[in-house]
């Protein structure tokens, strides 16, 4: 049986130029401040895993530095264990 070849992938990139948003090099700055929290905290990370939903070993990985970019929505959940809530807040954007 002959092989087919793939589709050749096309990435737009045009938008490149257009792309102003923050791209930090190193760990995602919430990381920072999670987990200088859960530090501080004094609380065993299976308490936080507990409370969060959010499994021990990606706790150990931000801790550890392994992960860089978090999930959004473990990220929620760690915070509101801890007993934070972040606010989205809407600036206009023609007034700066």
């Amino acid at each position: 049986m002959p092989r087919t070849s793939k589709p050749k992938l096309v990435r737009n990139l045009n938008h490149l130029d257009r792309d102003r948003g923050y791209r930090f090099t190193d760990r995602d700055p919430i990381l920072e401040f999670i987990t200088n929290d859960i530090t501080d905290s004094g609380w065993p990370l299976s308490y936080v895993a507990l409370r969060s939903g959010v499994t021990i070993g990606t706790l150990y990985n931000w801790l550890s530095g392994k992960t860089k970019h978090p999930q959004n929505i473990k990220v929620e959940a760690v915070l509101t264990a801890l007993g934070w809530d972040r606010l989205i807040q809407f600036r206009n954007p023609t007034t700066n």
